[in-house]
């Protein structure tokens, strides 16, 4: 091989990367938890690089399956409230993947070479993982970039319409 390729491959491969976290390998092999299950509501709190708040989500986990760029079995994460002070989250047909107690939420799987992913674990009745931009190839500095994420689980409240609060 020619000493130039050699040392562009080289290069290649130590200085970018495929920006896409593992589960946790001792979460993965854990029972899954109730609270991880399709129908579950979960508040996710996204903190930045100081320890402030970045985003809010309130997301539920679906059934319905997702196509993805990545393989596995994905499902359809609903969106039902999103707040953001200061992180520039991608959002596009949001998936999720569970494997045991790990939990991994792609918030973009839309957008195959730029998105967005939440991936940790519940321990505890919560979760705790991180979350960060996921890049074809990305730079070790970006890699690094990975900020704290918690969740808890929200119950899930009686469906209550409009109807039946007239009738009161």
């Amino acid at each position: 091989m020619n000493p130039l390729r050699f040392a562009v491959l080289l290069l290649l491969l130590t200085g970018c990367a495929s920006n896409q976290p593992s589960p946790p390998p001792l979460a993965s092999s854990l029972p899954t938890p109730s609270s991880l299950k399709p129908g579950a509501l979960w508040s996710f709190v996204l903190l930045n690089g100081d320890g402030g708040i970045a985003a809010t989500l309130v997301v539920r986990l679906s059934d319905e399956s997702i196509n993805t760029c990545e393989s596995g079995d994905y499902r359809r994460v609903e969106i039902l409230s999103k707040s953001e002070t200061s992180a520039a989250i991608l959002e596009n047909d949001a998936a999720y993947q569970v494997m045991g107690a790990a939990l991994r939420i792609q918030l973009s799987t839309g957008l195959c070479d730029n998105g967005y992913a939440i991936i940790g674990e519940v321990r505890g009745g919560g979760f705790e993982g991180t979350h960060m931009e996921e890049v074809l190839v990305a730079s070790r500095a970006t890699r690094d970039l990975a900020q704290r994420v918690y969740g808890v689980p929200l119950p899930l409240m009686p469906n209550t319409s409009l109807e039946r609060t007239r009738e009161r």
